[in-house]
């Protein structure tokens, strides 16, 4: 007899593990139902900034049609909510009361917007303001597209990785649009300061109008100023700025507009773990605890994608949700495969951007500064790095004891498959971060001459004024100076 298997939510990682365990031949094993609280199957998320460009039409982003799960066995439960999980009965009560008993469940639920503001609920347009959109499911994408394809300008709040691939998309699409971000640099979570300076040269060039240090306060329309009684829409926004008075003195806030015909809500996102909490498993503030089998607190519960702890830690890419989905069907057909923690891997898939980011979190924060009498301490991590403005590149790799412990890289992501293949490698690196860098890309793909750096480990051989040159340090702000 089959054991029953309920996949729950919507995005890429129930495809994936569903399409896993086809593969394997699991359905002749398992009784596999997906439900999903939205009413089509699961689907990409990472391609929304493609549909926001008008590049693809959202339904095209759902991954299988519903004949592909008809004819390999799978159930298909469309535009239904969890609406209760008995772990003792082992059943999931759904939206239209439909009770559906499990040998094993998977908690595939994704994640949901960090926060949404006081001044953004139902109807906010017709109040006088320009519509807001967030990013939480594929109708409100098709939404926001739509109204893309009218709009003139667009105000993005929140400058971390969604946000900065959304501002991309509608500049792309012909919109003048202002990114508001509250740190004071784009995706402070990921970048350093130098690749950010970097990345922000790029999104100006592209005619992005970036606010650091601003928070948004409010959406409304007031009067253009012309004097003929016309409208625009945009958002309140308070900045703050350094005081005059020196770097102990508070800093000082002012109050501006942001002129825009839409708003998007791209301010981050936390694991949806309510349903789990509420049924008693493990949770933290990352998300839903899993162990290396993808298992939850419960031995008949696994997690997979955003909504668990690893993912969090791990940057929530699509290459991580492939790699779980994988590794739980292996589990969930007797295999022993444990999933193995990847680390930070975040990689926008915005044509034009090209940033990737892996390895270990702050593995470029700098050290305390020692004493002025003091004999500065070794150390044997190094970090080499690359920087040309003129073409919008970055790249700064840190090696440490022959293990790759992070890269980043901005506006050439052509080294990233050599970096991963580098950080799955067992055998300690025999070379140094400089020779993981390679020479800088030009605009046609060619690598520019001016760029070549010696595999000495010391210095570049050639420096022209665009590009700086790479030394080995032990941290990047030491590098900076």
């Amino acid at each position: 007899m089959k054991q029953s298997l309920v996949v729950v939510g919507s995005g890429s990682s129930p495809y994936h593990l569903v399409s896993a365990l086809v593969g394997r031949g699991a359905t002749d094993q398992l009784s596999v139902t997906v439900v999903s609280p939205e009413p089509v199957g699961p689907y990409e998320r990472a391609l929304f900034p493609s549909v926001v460009a008008g590049r693809r039409r959202a339904a095209e982003l759902v991954s299988r049609p519903a004949e592909w799960y008809a004819e390999h066995g799978v159930s298909l439960r469309l535009g239904l909510r969890m609406t209760e999980l008995d772990r003792a009965r082992r059943e999931v009560r759904l939206s239209d009361g439909t009770v559906l008993h499990y040998d094993r469940l998977v908690l595939a639920v994704g994640s949901k917007p960090l926060s949404v503001p006081s001044w953004v609920g139902p109807g906010s347009a017709g109040a006088g303001r320009p519509p807001v959109f967030t990013l939480s499911d594929l109708a409100g994408l098709a939404s926001l597209s739509a109204r893309a394809a009218t709009a003139r300008s667009a105000v993005v709040v929140g400058g971390g990785p969604s946000g900065v691939e959304i501002a991309w998309a509608l500049a792309a699409r012909g919109l003048a649009v202002d990114l508001v971000e509250a740190a004071s640099r784009l995706m402070p979570s990921l970048l350093d300061a130098e690749a950010a300076q970097v990345m922000a040269a790029r999104l100006s060039e592209a005619g992005i109008v970036v606010h650091p240090d601003s928070v948004a306060t409010g959406a409304s329309r007031v009067g253009d100023g012309d004097g003929d009684g016309d409208e625009v829409g945009g958002v309140a926004i308070v900045r703050r700025t350094a005081s005059p008075d020196g770097v102990d003195a508070p800093a000082r806030e002012r109050q501006e507009w942001v002129a825009g015909d839409m708003v998007v809500l791209a301010c981050g996102t936390v694991a949806d773990a309510a349903a789990a909490a509420a049924a008693g498993l493990e949770v933290t503030s990352a998300g839903i605890v899993v162990d290396g089998s993808l298992r939850t607190s419960d031995p008949c519960i696994y997690a997979v994608g955003d909504c668990t702890d690893r993912s969090r830690q791990a940057g929530c890419s699509p290459e991580v949700d492939l790699q779980q989905a994988e590794a739980l069907a292996a589990v969930l057909t007797g295999k022993q495969a444990p999933y193995s923690e990847p680390g930070l891997d975040v990689q926008l898939a915005t044509p034009g951007l090209d940033v990737v980011v892996m390895g270990e979190q702050g593995a470029f924060v700098a050290p305390p500064a020692p004493a002025a009498t003091a004999t500065p301490a070794a150390t044997p991590a190094a970090t080499a790095y690359m920087r040309n403005p003129l073409r919008g590149i970055y790249r700064a790799v840190t090696v440490e004891d022959g293990v790759l412990r992070r890269a980043v890289l901005v506006g050439d992501a052509t080294a990233a498959p050599q970096l991963r293949a580098v950080r799955r490698s067992v055998m300690p690196l025999a070379c140094q971060p400089v020779d993981l860098i390679g020479a800088a890309i030009g605009p046609n793909g060619v690598a520019a001459p001016e760029c070549d750096r010696s595999s000495a480990a010391d210095t570049v051989t050639k420096q022209t004024a665009n590009t700086a040159a790479l030394r080995l340090v032990p941290s990047l702000e030491e590098a900076s100076t």
